[in-house]
């Protein structure tokens, strides 16, 4: 705590990730959404998360919030969604362990009432936040014909979330409008 309105957060964690039934059953299934078989890798090993951030918090009223972070993720054995050439027409998918990957950025997250307008606009709430995210993959030890790195799968370069929020308590009700928004990501 810096004072009574700021603060700075230092935080750091090693998580495992283990894979799930689907990925690891080493049968074929149909996926329709896909219009293709995957096929899970009794082979799969978990993998390891090293998380690291910092965060500074300013809090200037009630219900109301600032904050900025920057953050580090390194992944050890990461899991991907793989295309698995398994004779000629057919389109098949696996998952395969890859070698490391990594994602950091900034996010930034906002909380402000309108209590300075007075009245009825007390009840009203505007929050958001954004993130922008940067993610390499190692692909080194064959998994891709193509690139040896590229984004991690299934993460976006950018994330943005805001709302409105409007408290009735004298009815016992709330409403809340939001908006969400990310950037394009790599599904396969």
């Amino acid at each position: 705590s810096l004072d009574d309105k700021q603060q700075l957060r230092l935080s750091g964690s090693k998580t495992v990730t283990r894979p799930e039934f689907r990925e690891l059953a080493p049968f074929s299934f149909y996926d329709f959404y896909l219009n293709a078989n995957v096929i899970g890798n009794p082979n799969l090993t978990p993998g390891t998360i090293y998380n690291a951030d910092v965060r500074y918090e300013i809090y200037p009223g009630q219900n109301q919030l600032f904050s900025l972070s920057l953050f580090y993720k390194h992944f050890s054995n990461p899991i991907e969604f793989t295309f698995s050439a398994q004779g000629a027409g057919t389109r098949t998918f696996t998952f395969q362990n890859v070698k490391s990957a990594q994602n950091y950025g900034i996010e930034i997250e906002f909380r402000k009432n309108f209590d300075f307008l007075g009245g009825a606009w007390e009840n009203l709430l505007f929050f958001s936040n954004a993130a922008i995210i940067r993610s390499d993959i190692d692909l080194s030890e064959g998994v891709s014909y193509f690139d040896s790195t590229r984004a991690l799968q299934g993460q976006s370069p950018y994330i943005v979330n805001a709302g409105l929020s409007y408290n009735m308590p004298n009815w016992g009700l709330s409403t809340t409008l939001v908006y969400n928004v990310v950037g394009d990501r790599i599904a396969q």
